[in-house]
């Protein structure tokens, strides 16, 4: 089964002048979002070598939430096909609402790849990703709307591109741009990135740019397969199941591009189930429910996924009295939800978040 790596040992060395832009190229760049690139990218037209932005990177000892993409970008930034690549227009934005990351990539002087980040390790970025369920956009759709119609003046081609929100704010930032910049774009990918709301899919807006638009999820995937889509997007294999499967470095590639496969029947079904649960209930419902949630995982001082996955037994029992004085339609929702969650998420949730068991278990059994 081969790999990111595999593809790099076969074409790290080949110029993109050699061997054209794959969509294996397309999944690395979304990575390097990731990345914390604050005051050695800059926010302008300005640019630096992927080589030495890297090389910066690991001398300010910075790490990185996903611990793999450190790695990646140590392995190709002096390999001849990226190492010349020119960095700019980063951006980072934490506000209690969202947050957006974006940066570009310019392959040559002819092409620019565009590329939005997905969710990162705060629970901000999860409460703006809940909120697609009931906004037409989220704060991040505006902003990336705005930042693909400005770094587009600077390119004669584009490729938008993002992982997971990402993915979203790609589409939607495509969707929405401007005359100029639609005709410049060349591709747009979604990894594994959600679909947006049904009024947009069905807008003349997508339908401008739709034959440019390609969706790539993993065969077990969740995230990539909520709200609405194009009906046949490219389904890859991977190497695991489950919720570590939304990470890239699971996906197999086939030389240049990933491993066919098809949707899971278990995928498939959950997903079913989880529109069918999320249409049940008016926008208001579901606003009020991810605002209760988020606001009671602040209230703990829960901050970011780490901080979720590695709750302490005193602050878990607090949690539960908290939730025993809950209005009793948000314990309901709550129970319905983590059902979702720890059916499709078992062995995670039974190796790391113990304390979704407690809750699911307590509310399961009228204890709450």
């Amino acid at each position: 089964m081969e790999t990111i790596y595999d593809y790099l040992d076969k074409y790290g060395n080949k110029t993109f002048e050699e061997f054209d832009y794959t969509e294996v190229d397309n999944i690395i760049f979304t990575q390097i979002a990731y990345l914390n690139l604050d005051d050695i990218v800059s926010n302008n037209e300005e640019s630096i070598r992927l080589e030495d932005a890297i090389n910066e990177f690991i001398k300010s000892k910075r790490t990185c939430f996903i611990r793999r993409v450190v790695s990646l970008f140590k392995t190709i930034k002096s390999m001849p096909r990226y190492k010349d690549l020119l960095l700019s227009n980063y951006i980072y934005k934490l506000t209690d609402n969202q947050q957006f990351g974006a940066l570009t990539i310019d392959i040559d002087k002819k092409l620019r790849c565009v590329i939005f980040e997905g969710t990162d390790d705060t629970m901000v970025g999860w409460r703006e990703d809940f909120a697609m369920a009931y906004k037409d956009y989220i704060p991040s759709s505006y902003d990336a709307i705005i930042y693909l119609n400005r770094v587009s003046k600077k390119s004669k081609n584009i490729i938008v591109t993002g992982h997971s929100k990402g993915g979203y704010l790609s589409l939607v930032a495509a969707s929405n741009a401007n005359l100029l910049t639609k005709l410049k774009i060349k591709r747009i990918y979604s990894m594994d990135g959600p679909g947006v709301n049904k009024k947009l899919i069905e807008s003349n807006k997508f339908k401008s740019i739709k034959n440019k638009y390609i969706k790539i999820i993993p065969k077990c995937s969740i995230i990539g397969k909520l709200l609405y889509d194009i009906d046949n997007p490219i389904v890859c294999d991977t190497k695991v199941v489950g919720l570590i499967a939304h990470s890239v470095f699971t996906w197999i590639i086939d030389n240049d591009k990933f491993k066919k496969s098809k949707p899971t029947k278990f995928s498939t079904d959950i997903n079913n189930n989880l529109t069918i649960w999320i249409e049940s209930y008016s926008k208001e419902e579901l606003e009020y429910f991810s605002n209760y949630i988020f606001d009671s995982l602040d209230i703990f001082n829960i901050k970011t996924t780490y901080d979720f996955l590695h709750i302490d037994s005193s602050t878990n029992i607090k949690i539960l009295e908290y939730l025993e004085k809950t209005d009793p339609k948000i314990r309901k929702m709550l129970l319905e939800f983590l059902s979702y969650i720890k059916s499709y998420y078992k062995n995670e949730i039974n190796n790391k978040m113990s304390p979704i068991l407690d809750i699911y278990s307590k509310l399961k059994n009228s204890k709450l």
